[in-house]
């Protein structure tokens, strides 16, 4: 009993979209960092409410596992902490920023699996 920790009784289907709406809410709140110049953050604003734009990202991420929404979100905050960080350019950025930062990444011992992630996101 020492050892083994005590879990509620959580149904799998309940927990993915528990664990897919965290994935969601971080995506807004990484979109909301964007630059408002771009399409997609003038379509956001353009929604009449909170609810309206969940329900739009989860049609987007509908059929995607609720870990890799939180992966790619993860890691689009993390170049948009080093822009913020950096004063650069807001996301998106450039692609000579972006080469900068993933060769940063890089330098500083970041798996290859990770770098490929950051691409995928």
């Amino acid at each position: 009993m020492d050892v083994v920790s005590f879990k509620p009784d959580v149904p799998w289907r309940d927990q993915r979209e528990a664990d897919l709406q965290r994935g969601i809410k971080l995506w807004i709140a990484v979109t909301s960092r964007w630059d408002d110049g771009r399409t997609l953050v003038c379509r956001l604003g353009e929604m009449r409410n909170e609810a309206e734009v969940f329900d739009m990202f989860a049609h987007v991420f509908s059929g995607r596992a609720p870990v890799t929404v939180r992966k790619r979100g993860m890691a689009i905050l993390k170049l948009c902490d080093y822009l913020e960080e950096n004063n650069l350019e807001r996301f998106p950025m450039k692609e000579l920023t972006c080469y900068r930062f993933m060769y940063l990444q890089q330098s500083e011992g970041a798996p290859a699996s990770r770098l490929q992630g950051m691409i995928q996101a």
